[in-house]
């Protein structure tokens, strides 16, 4: 019967701590939702604000500051389909850069990095291509 007590007070004190950090977590959301700042104030950025939770719009625009730090230039053009190699102009390696793929007439694209398979945002290369063709 005591370890009965004993494992009954045991779940239930988790049950309670669980919900506490529940309930704190959803009122850091809550506040950081409403102190998001944004950046760029653009279109994308306003998307991901309302799509991602706080801690990926962070990163999100993490993402976005680190766009701006690349270079674009068109290596291929075939139809709509645009080829885009993104260099970091202070990097020492040659060759040291990212292949962008993008469909021009739907802005869809990918990137060799893959890091919206991987992480499900888009990377700063594309961000970085996507601000060239001024569509952020």
């Amino acid at each position: 019967m005591l370890h009965e007590a004993t494992l009954y007070r045991l779940v239930t004190k988790c049950e309670r701590e669980t919900m506490d950090l529940y309930r704190a977590e959803r009122r850091d959301d809550s506040n950081s939702s409403k102190e998001a700042e944004f950046l760029f104030h653009s279109f994308l950025e306003g998307h991901a604000f309302l799509v991602y939770t706080p801690t990926m719009f962070r990163m999100f625009q993490d993402e976005l500051i680190a766009s701006t730090r690349w270079i674009t230039r068109r290596v291929d053009k075939n139809g709509s389909g645009r080829k885009y190699e993104v260099i970091n102009p202070f990097s020492m390696n040659e060759g040291e850069g990212f292949l962008v793929t993008l469909d021009v007439n739907t802005n869809i694209g990918s990137c060799e990095c893959q890091w919206y398979e991987y992480v499900g945002m888009l990377c700063s290369h594309m961000l970085a291509v996507l601000h060239r063709k001024n569509v952020l």
